[in-house]
């Protein structure tokens, strides 16, 4: 093979994986970590000190808060989210945790579909406690249908449905 043909097969390669390579690279450039300290001291010796730490990134967030108060005493919390999509929508899934150790966990999902939307949600506690939700939207010429549904972890159930038909 001649010397050109090999430089002509090189930029053929850094052609089409160049963009790839450069895509990814910025895409991890984008996340953005920040973090500070705050001391706080008031009359007769209250007070304390926070510390934050939080990530962005393209589809996802996390928070962690630490507050010491001058009585040695600590609460922490702490936040997370996270997008993705998916084939035909976005998947969702968030947590959370109190000072007290208590958590809530989120997981939804919106689906487009041939006529409208489907969207699915969920939300537990660490302490049992919790719901789905299921809602399904879909339109034609005529009219929007939209079926809503929800269940708690205990059993109660509630459903409903709406029609509304669009103006002539």
């Amino acid at each position: 093979m001649s010397h050109k043909g090999i430089v002509t097969i090189g930029l053929a390669v850094l052609m089409t994986a160049g963009p790839i390579l450069l895509i990814a690279d910025s895409a991890a450039a984008w996340g953005r970590a920040r973090s500070g300290t705050v001391t706080v001291q008031g009359a007769a010796g209250r007070g304390g000190t926070t510390q934050v730490d939080a990530y962005r990134s393209p589809g996802a967030s996390s928070t962690s808060r630490s507050t010491t108060t001058n009585g040695g005493e600590t609460y922490s919390t702490a936040r997370s989210r996270a997008s993705v999509k998916t084939e035909n929508g976005v998947a969702t899934s968030a947590s959370r945790t109190g000072p007290a150790g208590n958590t809530q966990t989120y997981q939804g999902e919106t689906t487009r579909t041939d006529d409208g939307y489907s969207r699915s949600s969920g939300v537990q506690t660490s302490q049992g406690r919790g719901y789905q939700t299921q809602t399904d939207v879909s339109h034609d010429e005529d009219s929007v249908t939209v079926d809503k549904s929800a269940v708690t972890n205990s059993g109660a159930a509630v459903s409903r449905s709406a029609t509304v038909s669009r103006p002539q």
